[in-house]
């Protein structure tokens, strides 16, 4: 991924996919700020999952506002000056079978052996999905 210009869709595929970085998720505050957070991300399909605990300040912005962004980025340390902005709108997944299946492939996505996979969803916590309606890409080096 040399040269200027945007990542093609294979390359933001391989980028979300590496999760060698953190992802920064922006929500919309109650006065109308941006709240900005980095945390460990997933995605399935297209889709980006962030687990949170319930009540926090994240959780609290998307339910009132379901607009957010999350941004993956390379830094200049890697070689690579790039990135993924996937701006869309947030699910809060609390039901606990399926925030259980959502753990248990994102375990399995981290090479996690099926019998090491958890039997239970985390407790206090909610699982964030993102479904991205635009995508903006970035790349320098």
């Amino acid at each position: 991924m040399a040269g200027r210009g945007h990542l093609s869709d294979d390359e933001i595929t391989a980028a979300l996919d590496a999760r060698d970085e953190w992802a920064v998720l922006t929500t919309i505050d109650a006065d109308g700020y941006p709240h900005s957070v980095p945390l460990g991300y997933y995605q399935i399909g297209r889709r980006i999952y962030l687990g949170t605990p319930t009540g926090t300040h994240k959780v609290r912005n998307a339910e009132r506002n379901p607009k957010a962004s999350v941004l993956v980025a390379r830094h200049k340390d890697s070689g690579e000056w790039s990135g993924v902005l996937l701006q869309g709108d947030v699910t809060i997944i609390r039901d606990a079978e399926e925030r259980l299946q959502l753990e248990r492939e994102a375990r399995r996505q981290r090479g996690v052996p099926e019998a090491e996979l958890p039997s239970a969803p985390r407790r206090g916590e909610v699982i964030l999905g993102i479904d991205p309606r635009k995508t903006i890409t970035w790349r320098f080096g």
